[in-house]
């Protein structure tokens, strides 16, 4: 049976070096990465960063525009702003599509399904009819969110002061479990009691979810999964996401009752009833109610955790950086939302976190719906996956300048007006797309930077921590780009000091 396996995977990859001759011998000027270089990417172990480093950086930077291999299919990576632009606006040629279309009967396939992020059309319009209440109109509760951050540092301080000596702590998981409680709170009106339960079953189910196989290979050759039927092991992946979807359906269902299926639009409903009431009015089918929860508590979560991590990273690294924006915490003792928003450099480090580390850092979401040609020079064929690398964007000197790898706060500006119009100015021209794609950009963004804000302002004014100097800056396998286990030692701040 492996051997079969192994023949036919064997085969599959001669037919896409095979596809690679073909890509090369085209004259259309863009740059294309030899499928063995993906190979050797995964022997080493490499990260997407890595890769970028080694094999699309010198590319991208002169084309902005690069053929390679993601997830199964030749796609092209952009990162030239003024094409990106392009791509944003022209929707009915670079039709959002993810991986149900992508790649079929995966796990992630059949994780993600048809969802509010990766739809077009109708459908999308659909989604957005009862989602964009909870995602965009729906106020924030904030001391609740605010009692779940200080519940984290809560942990954080238990947790580093069980250590023998005092060690370093790595808090990844304990901030996973802090980003699932707040995404619980907000977009599903429900305590998943991640942080409190040890045996929550969100984090029990979500972690089947996370352990069920999804590796780089697969990743890079998801046609691999057609076999899984002949695995027993590779079914339970499957089972998994079930457990997982049927999960977060059932605690949102109680949640609407059937005189609430008569709202022609759902009001300040949190996302997980607005879908509900979709689902329930007969407008949304089992399995679209169930990708959208998924896709809601994924994205939400995920994109919160990594850039809190990141930042803590960074501040962990500059006690001077640390020290300033803990004495702008202290002097603005924010109680609101609207004074939150009013510390300038809060708000420039967030920004500048999003900018070198960017949650997500590289995608192919885009499917063309005919032929095009892209910047009036690059010859697109109908069906063509088109993506873009946020990363290669955010640190290239030609649109940041010979500082762009330097992480620098004060490049935002030094009032928090001035750093607001520098942000709208850097989406609107695609010179940073983190959470950004015009009319698609993601409907959660300002939740996601309200919530990061917080809990560093809430960490800053509660705790000093520093980054152990034995450790090696490792990233996160896969598309989101944060730093990985970093060890930290924590320090508690007392109200007579340290």
């Amino acid at each position: 049976m492996f051997l079969l396996v192994l023949a036919i995977s064997g085969g599959f990859i001669i037919a896409a070096l095979h596809a690679h001759a073909a890509f090369a011998r085209r004259n259309d000027g863009i740059p294309t990465i030899p499928l063995y270089t993906n190979i050797i990417s995964l022997l080493r172990g490499e990260t997407r960063n890595d890769f970028y480093e080694r094999n699309l950086k010198s590319h991208l930077q002169g084309s902005g525009v690069v053929r390679t291999w993601l997830a199964g299919h030749w796609s092209l990576l952009i990162t030239q702003p003024e094409l990106l632009v392009e791509i944003f606006k022209n929707e009915q040629i670079y039709s959002k599509a993810g991986f149900n279309i992508k790649t079929p009967g995966t796990v992630f396939g059949h994780l993600f399904g048809a969802n509010i992020g990766d739809s077009h059309g109708h459908e999308w319009k659909l989604f957005r009819t009862y989602m964009k209440p909870g995602l965009q109109d729906k106020p924030a509760d904030y001391q609740a969110l605010c009692d779940i951050s200080n519940r984290f540092i809560d942990v954080l301080l238990s947790e580093h002061n069980a250590l023998t000596h005092g060690g370093p702590l790595t808090c990844d998981e304990t901030a996973r479990k802090w980003a699932i409680d707040v995404v619980g709170s907000h977009f599903f009106n429900n305590d998943f009691q991640a942080l409190t339960n040890a045996k929550a079953n969100i984090v029990k189910l979500w972690k089947s979810v996370l352990e069920s196989g999804h590796t780089p290979f697969r990743s890079t050759f998801p046609t691999t999964e057609s076999f899984d039927w002949m695995f027993p092991s590779r079914c339970n992946a499957h089972q998994a996401v079930r457990d997982f979807h049927n999960y977060l359906a059932e605690v949102s269902e109680h949640q609407v009752t059937e005189s609430d299926t008569q709202l022609d639009v759902p009001k300040q409903r949190c996302v997980s009833e607005g879908l509900i009431i979709g689902y329930l009015d007969g407008k949304l089918s089992k399995r679209q109610l169930c990708c959208n929860l998924t896709a809601t508590f994924i994205n939400g979560h995920e994109n919160i955790l990594a850039l809190t991590k990141s930042a803590m990273w960074v501040l962990g690294r500059r006690p001077e950086l640390q020290a300033a924006l803990r004495k702008e915490a202290l002097d603005t003792n924010a109680r609101t939302k609207a004074e939150l928003h009013s510390m300038p450099l809060l708000a420039s480090v967030v920004f500048e976190t999003g900018r070198l580390y960017p949650p997500l850092s590289q995608l192919a979401n885009r499917l063309t719906l005919e032929a095009t040609l892209l910047g009036g020079r690059y010859p697109i064929a109908k069906g063509q996956w088109v993506g873009w690398n946020s990363y290669g964007v955010h640190t290239s000197t030609s649109v940041w300048g010979p500082d762009a790898l330097e992480f620098k706060p004060e490049r935002w500006g030094s009032d928090v007006e001035a750093i607001d119009k520098m942000f709208r100015r850097c989406q609107n021209s695609c010179t940073y797309i983190t959470w950004n794609a015009h009319a698609r950009k993601c409907m959660g963004i300002s939740f996601a930077l309200l919530q990061c804000k917080m809990v560093l302002c809430e960490m800053v004014k509660r705790v000093l921590w520093t980054v152990d100097p034995s450790y090696k800056y490792t990233m996160k396998h896969g598309s989101v780009l944060s730093p990985q286990n970093v060890p930290m030692i924590f320090t508690e701040i007392t109200k007579g000091g340290f």
